[in-house]
């Protein structure tokens, strides 16, 4: 997380240029949420903890994976060169790239298994790789709120 563009990151600037511990761990100003809806980290800044106007006195964020990454990381974080910025002033949210694994089938051998008989065709499976739901043809945004976003909420 980073103050602003000029500044160093917010764990140097707090663990080596301050003498005052401000980051409750039981209340952290940093609250990591997960959508499961879009299987995608969030992050949530409290504004009255570093905010402007704070001892902190932060006025955006962004969050990003290892500096030597040069993609999306296996966590949906990008690196530091393409992180988003956030304002913080109340209520916004960053949100990091959906993470949970796609599967492409590049043979067709696990669509032969699964009985495809056509393209475009969408299954949804549990984690023992049984399927819950199955749909042939496109997905448009009829399918996606009447079918596909019912059931994947109704796993949850």
């Amino acid at each position: 997380i980073q103050s602003d563009s000029d500044a160093e990151d917010l764990t140097s600037t707090v663990l080596t240029n301050s003498s005052v511990d401000w980051v409750d761990e039981k209340n952290p100003p940093v609250n990591v949420g997960y959508d499961s809806v879009n299987q995608r980290l969030s992050f949530e800044v409290d504004r009255t903890v570093l905010g402007s106007g704070t001892d902190s006195n932060f006025n955006s964020f962004s969050v990003y994976g290892s500096t030597s990454q040069t993609g999306t990381n296996n966590l949906g974080l990008t690196n530091a060169d393409n992180a988003q910025r956030v304002q913080i002033r109340g209520g916004e949210v960053l949100y990091g790239d959906p993470f949970v694994a796609v599967g492409v089938d590049r043979d067709g051998a696990g669509g032969m298994a699964l009985g495809v008989y056509g393209v475009p065709e969408t299954f949804l499976l549990d984690a023992d790789g049984t399927i819950l739901l199955r749909h042939a043809g496109p997905i448009d945004r009829r399918v996606l709120e009447d079918i596909l976003l019912p059931r994947i909420r109704g796993l949850q």
